[in-house]
């Protein structure tokens, strides 16, 4: 993508490069692109803005399919750093255009987080509704039209030149003219831009209905009713070419809606869950626990809650124990309980979604008595989880790939080699499985592993480059003297990984 003078005089890419930069544990394990690039800012932004000046093709990210809470999986791009400040910097861009009629426009331009979903669940109750139909899109963000997109912005703004630059990366990144790529912060504005006109038209109906991410919430007067709203809903989003998920569509009394939103509710607060959370719903960060207060917070109960959440063979209409799962990790994470290692198997077999929240329980382990045991319950499963799903066999490799050269001989090297090398294994898993060798001081011959590095997309040969640093072969110093002439971003793998306080945060 080629962008002129007066587009890239608009954006503001050092800022894109902070805000592009994932939190701990947002979809993909690895933050070196990111901390390399924020290093110097500056530098890296004018080295992106001159690629973009020039014209340079977006690199396709590799997409893994990620488990969803129930059944199916979804598509997730890995995303490249560039590519992601790049969407970063077009859409902040267009958000400030946005603002001052958002209100207006029913646009949400901040990220989505509990307390919005919470509101959107209790407005039901509020209004009275007699019923309540609940619904969302099917593959959502797989199957936003470019097109529609690009119109969408251009009838809000009437800026040809902004719209046509994101349609134009859009397609690029996703390699076709429809889908956003999942995880970005970025794609959460375009996403609840190209939904707004759908709410929009609902409202101008009557229709009382509110919205989180792609999640529908109609009040309605009977049963029938909502059946109706149902398809009301759904002939809007045909247009778009959307279509509902007619296997999630839910019609309840008002009454019963109620229980289902209260006992959420009561069962946040008898773990005391909802006032000790950090970040908020499904994400929490390791290294913050001092952050929260546990105070007499019963620890043995949110581990009962745990347990009963994974003997439980009742059903859950409200995705309950979906919900409460990820944020009694944050609990027993700084309780350091080993409860959930003594159930690892069974939370990665039944729980595959909420892959990278277990990593991060799990990370909160490392460098505590508790670290031993963890590596010892991570191995095991690791070693008879030969079935388990790339998406979480990466995310448990994660906290092998931080414990600092004390993994010793316990990890099933030959299977960490055979993943490190197969050709269809996912690159995030194998940047990984490069990174656990290199903690254990073992790596592939200079020729071998240089070859990799060649194929690996940028992400990946991130994580490669800190394992030549970390595990220091006879060929480490003249290996990385050839990463001066790299972009800036590689360029900073070195010092950044030499820098002992931060290698467990970014690796």
């Amino acid at each position: 993508m080629r962008l002129s003078s007066e587009l890239l005089a608009r954006l503001d890419l050092p800022q894109a490069v902070a805000h592009a930069a994932p939190a701990r544990g947002e979809f993909f394990p690895s933050r070196l692109e990111s901390e390399a690039a924020s290093a110097d800012s500056a530098t890296y932004a004018a080295w992106l803005a001159s690629q973009l000046a020039v014209g340079s093709a977006a690199a396709q990210p590799e997409t893994i399919w990620v488990p969803r809470h129930g059944h199916g999986s979804r598509p997730v791009p890995d995303l490249p750093f560039a590519e992601r400040v790049t969407l970063d910097a077009l859409t902040a861009c267009l958000a400030s255009q946005l603002e001052p009629d958002s209100e207006r426009l029913g646009l949400r331009l901040g990220d989505p987080d509990e307390g919005d979903r919470q509101r959107v669940e209790w407005a039901p109750i509020e209004a009275g509704a007699e019923y309540v139909a609940i619904t969302d899109v099917a593959a959502f963000y797989e199957y936003v039209d470019h097109s529609r997109l690009t119109q969408d912005i251009v009838e809000l703004t009437g800026d040809v030149e902004l719209a046509s630059a994101i349609q134009d990366q859009l397609s690029e990144v996703m390699g076709r003219e429809f889908g956003l790529p999942q995880g970005p912060r970025s794609s959460d504005i375009l996403a609840d831009l190209y939904l707004s006109a759908v709410d929009r038209a609902l409202t101008r109906a009557g229709i009382q209905m509110w919205r989180f991410n792609d999640d529908f919430v109609l009040a309605a007067s009977s049963e029938r009713h909502a059946q109706l709203l149902i398809q009301r809903l759904d002939h809007a989003l045909r247009p778009r070419g959307l279509a509902l998920n007619n296997a999630k569509n839910r019609v309840t009394g008002g009454s019963t809606y109620r229980g289902w939103v209260e006992t959420l509710k009561t069962r946040l607060s008898e773990a005391a869950i909802a006032e000790a959370t950090v970040g908020g719903y499904s994400f929490f960060d390791p290294e913050a626990f001092s952050d929260i207060e546990l105070g007499d917070l019963p620890v043995d109960a949110v581990e009962q809650m745990l347990t009963a959440t994974l003997d439980s063979d009742e059903p859950d209409p409200y995705n309950v124990n979906d919900r409460l799962l990820p944020q009694a990790l944050q609990i027993l994470a700084k309780a350091r309980s080993t409860v959930p290692l003594e159930r690892l198997d069974d939370l990665v077999s039944d729980w595959p979604s909420h892959a990278r929240v277990i990593a991060l329980y799990l990370r909160s382990l490392i460098g505590v008595p508790e670290e031993s045991t963890m590596i010892a319950a991570v191995v095991a499963v690791l070693h008879d989880g030969e079935d388990l799903v790339p998406w979480v066999r990466g995310w448990l490799l994660d906290p092998l790939a931080r414990c600092d050269g004390r993994l010793g001989s316990r990890p099933v090297s030959g299977l960490i080699l055979d993943w490190l090398l197969r050709e269809h294994e996912p690159w995030f898993v194998r940047g990984r499985c490069a990174l656990v060798q290199a903690q254990r001081h073992r790596i592939l011959e200079q020729e071998a592993f240089s070859d990799l590095f060649e194929r690996a997309p940028a992400p990946a040969q991130a994580d490669l480059a800190a394992a030549v640093v970390l595990a220091q072969p006879d060929w480490a110093e003249a290996w990385v003297r050839t990463l001066r002439g790299s972009p800036p971003l590689l360029r900073r793998i070195p010092d950044l990984i030499d820098r002992t306080d931060i290698r467990a945060e970014v690796l």
